[in-house]
């Protein structure tokens, strides 16, 4: 005998396994130090996400663009491990805006000439250009740590919350530089050895590297690794 309760419990358990899970999305303030700037604003699943302003300068390991020594752009980070929505929001007009690398397939939906919405799975690194790469938005996405590094780790060399300027940076054989979330290193990093690992979040090593996602990137550039 099927009464209205069984037959409700029923169609509950028929339709749980198509249940789309939420995505767990990790933010964090931007690093002490760095200016968050107004060029862009940028949410996910809702979740409000901090922009900050940076400039890079052409170092001549490039032979692109010679004679623009000095590029403005801003960048925002976050950690998902599901498909998001992330809501991108600026006083230009975003109306022939790409979002590269074009391998991505990232199709942006236009909610009037100021903002778009796409959908995304990290982990993604992602450049938003309204009008070419001067003032684009970069948008690094990667999927929650489990077990990061913690200060005092043997072998770590673990850079805080805030903006570090590293000149010179040294790694040896089997150490790992960690970039803790809400950190901005500036400098750079030279290895001698082996088994040599950088990770972690936010960014900025290297003091003028152009962050441009192009159809040249590989996979793991794509990926923000």
């Amino acid at each position: 005998l099927v009464t209205m309760n069984n037959l409700l419990s029923l169609l509950i358990c028929a339709a749980a396994p198509f249940a789309i899970a939420e995505a767990r999305v990790v933010t964090w303030p931007a690093a002490e130090g760095t200016a968050v700037t107004n060029d862009f604003a940028l949410s996910v699943n809702g979740k409000s996400v901090d922009v900050i302003g940076i400039s890079a300068r052409w170092d001549g390991e490039s032979e692109e663009r010679p004679d623009d020594p000095m590029l403005n752009y801003s960048a925002a980070f976050f950690d998902a491990d599901e498909t998001v929505e992330v809501k991108v929001t600026s006083k230009r007009d975003l109306s022939n805006v790409r979002i590269l690398p074009l391998s991505l397939g990232l199709q942006p939906k236009h909610v009037g000439a100021h903002t778009i919405t796409f959908a995304a799975k990290p982990p993604f690194k992602i450049s938003v250009e309204p009008n070419g790469r001067e003032r684009a938005l970069i948008v690094k996405a990667l999927i929650p740590e489990v077990n990061p590094p913690k200060e005092g780790d043997r072998d770590v060399v673990y850079i805080g919350p805030g903006r570090h300027r590293k000149p010179n940076l040294e790694l040896k054989s089997g150490q790992t530089l960690y970039l803790a979330p809400g950190a901005w290193m500036e400098g750079s990093v030279h290895g001698t050895g082996t088994n040599i690992t950088v990770r972690g979040r936010n960014g900025g090593v290297g003091r003028s590297r152009e962050p441009r996602c192009s159809e040249r990137d590989d996979a793991a550039r794509a990926r923000g690794r």
